[in-house]
């Protein structure tokens, strides 16, 4: 027959042994929440991007050749207007193409036109302005809206001050 006193000495171990366990657990479930927390804030404060420009496309080009080097020449400016054309062909929405521009590092700063212009099709103004080595030059792009949602370049030109 077993003493007493050799079960509670047992009792006792199985019972730390329990909160010991407990702890443990505690531990692998209070990591896995913060680690989840971490990855949905991280997904949720990650930057805008923007569609993946095509190898060999206008847009790759004018990202990683006209504007790499954080300033743009006027030659650039010209070649841009080809990436615009290819890249508002691709966007779903105009706050996408703001999204696009505000990434690229010769671009300092994007504003949306307030309203959209009275035309036939009717457009909306992108003021930009560009970091060019002689100094900051802003240009209007401007975006033709069609019917069916979809969007046009325009063109690009000194924006009215």
């Amino acid at each position: 027959m077993i003493s007493s006193s050799r079960i509670k000495p047992k009792t006792k171990y199985l019972s730390k042994l329990n909160i010991t366990m407990n702890m443990k657990t505690r531990n692998i479930l209070v990591v896995g929440i913060v680690l989840a927390l971490v990855f949905l804030y991280g997904c949720a404060t990650a930057p805008p991007s923007a569609p993946p420009p095509t190898p060999g496309s206008s847009t790759q080009i004018f990202e990683t050749r006209i504007c790499s080097e954080n300033t743009i020449t006027t030659s650039g400016l010209r070649d841009a207007e080809i990436a615009f054309i290819d890249v508002v062909d691709a966007i779903k929405s105009l706050d996408e193409f703001e999204r696009w521009l505000k990434l690229q590092p010769c671009i300092t700063s994007v504003v949306q036109g307030e309203g959209v212009v009275e035309t036939q099709p009717p457009m909306k103004e992108f003021i930009t302005t560009f970091r060019m080595l002689e100094g900051p030059v802003t240009k209007s792009i401007d975006v033709s809206i069609l019917d069916n949602n979809k969007f046009v370049f325009n063109e690009m030109h000194d924006a009215d001050n």
